[in-house]
Formats: structure tokens, sequence, C-alpha cells
């Protein structure tokens, strides 16, 4: 960890003699992920996963978020058996301005709505209870880009948002 800490340090001081890295003109692109998993599903604006955006302006642009998560697991207590078994995923368009930059970093605000499906199975010795939930959500978001290197860089940004969640469950005795 010291080392990657260095090493973006020693980045950072390389570019400063370099032109402006931003992105931010129109046509720009850009391709997003991020590394966290789904109890953050929606951290930043879009979701978790892989997301794209696109500068249709100079400082305006859109972008779509998408996520996909699969997860199963089984386990054995004595005699009794468990199985999980989850599915999720996510679609997030927002869109943004850029209100302010410099030669590395951009501070934005912006838009955007979210749709997150999930759903649960978990099975103790052949009974199934299934658990499925959908979530909508609008918000609003402000943050920065910091540009440590040409073509990459590192987000911070906060969300505030307003959500509707359905959930449905359901007891199915299999013996």
């Amino acid at each position: 960890m010291k080392y990657m800490l260095v090493f973006i340090i020693s980045i950072a001081f390389l570019n400063a003699a370099e032109p402006p890295v931003v992105r931010e003109s129109d046509s720009d692109k850009a391709l997003m992920f991020e590394l966290s998993s789904l109890d953050d599903q929606f951290i930043n604006n879009y979701i978790y996963g892989l997301g794209y955006r696109w500068y249709f302006s100079d400082n305006w642009s859109l972008g779509i978020g998408v996520g996909f998560n699969s997860n199963n697991f089984d386990e054995s207590i004595d005699s009794t058996t468990i199985t999980n078994e989850t599915l999720a995923w996510g679609l997030n368009p927002s869109l943004r301005y850029n209100f302010s930059s410099n030669k590395n970093i951009i501070g934005f605000i912006g838009v955007d709505l979210a749709y997150f499906t999930s759903s649960n199975i978990n099975t103790i010795d052949s009974i199934d209870r299934k658990e499925t939930s959908e979530n909508y959500s609008a918000g609003v978001f402000v943050g920065a880009d910091w540009f440590f290197t040409k073509n990459i860089s590192l987000t911070a940004q906060y969300r505030l948002s307003y959500g509707i969640m359905t959930q449905e469950n359901s007891l199915d005795d299999v013996l």
C-alpha cells in the first residue's frame, strides 16, 4: 500500500509540467468503473460496475451506468443445509455539468435517475424463502474528478437522492 501511494504521488508531480489533462470538451468520452460491493449500490452516479460518459457539448455530458452481481453460497450446520442465491442488477442514466476546472481537477454537479432490482432465494432444509425488490430513485450530485495522468482520474462525489422501494416476500415449503 505504501508503494502504491508513493507511485500515485510521483505521477502527480511528474505531470506538473504537462499541459492540461482534463477531459471536458465536446465529443470527449469516458469509461468508468467502481471498486465496491453491492452494499454500496448507490455510492456514485453510475451505481456499481461499469459506466460510460459522453460529452455532447463543452462541460455538458450524459452518462449511463450498469451493474450486475450474482452470488451463491452453501453451508451446513449440523444436519441443516442452508443455500443462498442472489441476483441483482441496476441501470443509472445521468446528466452532468462541469462548473469549474483547472489543469488537473474538474468540479461538477448533476442529476440522475436509478433503477435497481434484486432477487434473493434462501433455502433452509427444502424450505425456500424468496425476496425480490425494485428500487427507483432520482437524485442530485456534486463532486470532483482529479486527473493525475492523461486519461485516468479519481472521482469523489456526494449524492442526495429520493427513492421508492417495493419488496415482495414468499415462503415455499417443497417437502
